[in-house]
């Protein structure tokens, strides 16, 4: 295999990876803090009738990045589901909400 094709298909599969995955901006950080908790929170006001469903789809949360102490603005959270209905479930929730 060529380098090329080898990079090619590593775009790919990195892609696809990340469709498992959802965005948060603008979760305010708190010193220490259960960024899971916060997450489910959210994600269960938004689609209340499937609380138990996004509690056990969540498969991992963390904040990207380094704390930057000159910055007020909170780092992006991301969300890992264990399955992209879950997530695609609350994406949805969120368009409607618009």
């Amino acid at each position: 295999m060529t380098n090329k094709y080898q990079n090619l298909k590593l775009n790919k599969t990195e892609r696809y990876g990340r469709r498992w995955n959802l965005r948060l901006h603008g979760v305010p950080e708190d010193n220490p803090e259960d960024i899971r908790a916060k997450v489910i929170n959210i994600c269960c006001s938004l689609v209340p009738e499937s609380q138990h469903k996004i509690t056990d789809s969540i498969d991992n949360v963390y904040r990207k990045g380094r704390i930057q102490a000159s910055s007020n603005c909170p780092r992006t959270t991301i969300i890992r589901f264990t399955n992209r209905s879950t997530g695609d479930l609350l994406w949805r929730a969120v368009e409607k909400s618009d």
